[in-house]
């Protein structure tokens, strides 16, 4: 039973985080706990009407044009509210799948189920941007702090060999290791 009231509690608190944090999205929309019927066994959220998203592409040939557009709409939304919640509130929903997304019938994509809710960090989100700009701009060795500030390098790792591995994997040459590999038995 412990256990049920520690889910419920925390689905129920992660709805409402998520809601508040992403209300100034006019594009987006999630469910609020309904308080007054919720219970420690029950979790009741408010009704969204919307089409699943996995329902998409799957019309009649004379619609097919307009779905096409529907489903890139959606896939433009859903990259914007990403980036958001990447880069601006740092509350990043944990599993958005097509059975967790809804586009609702005024067109604005639903975020359903909120049993997982990641939160990005500042400096984290930070190393996320500065990291695409080095890839642009082909600075190994920028990128290779980056990922150390990321937290995606473990500390004390010789950044120059990382700088040494991204050069390597970017450019297309394989690093020194996978040309030792690469016999015609073992294709790396």
């Amino acid at each position: 039973m412990g256990r049920t009231v520690r889910m419920a509690t925390a689905e129920a608190a992660n709805a409402t985080a998520f809601s508040t944090a992403h209300a100034h999205l006019p594009y987006v929309v999630a469910p609020v706990p309904v308080t007054s019927l919720t219970t420690c066994r029950v979790l009741v959220l408010e009704w969204i009407d919307g089409r699943a998203l996995s329902s998409m592409g799957r019309n009649a040939v004379g619609v097919q044009e307009q779905d096409a557009r529907d489903v890139l709409h959606v896939v433009q939304m859903g990259v914007q509210a990403s980036l958001v919640q990447l880069l601006q509130t740092g509350l990043l929903h944990g599993d958005p799948h097509p059975g967790n997304l809804m586009i609702t019938p005024g067109g604005r994509l639903a975020y359903l189920d909120f049993g997982s809710l990641c939160t990005v960090l500042p400096h984290h989100s930070e190393g996320m941007v500065a990291a695409l700009a080095h890839v642009a701009t082909e600075q190994w060795g920028l990128l290779a702090a980056d990922l150390q500030v990321m937290q995606l390098v473990k500390p004390g790792t010789n950044l120059a060999d990382v700088e040494a591995a991204l050069r390597a994997e970017f450019s297309g040459d394989p690093p020194p290791y996978r040309r030792l590999q690469q016999t015609p038995l073992c294709q790396a």
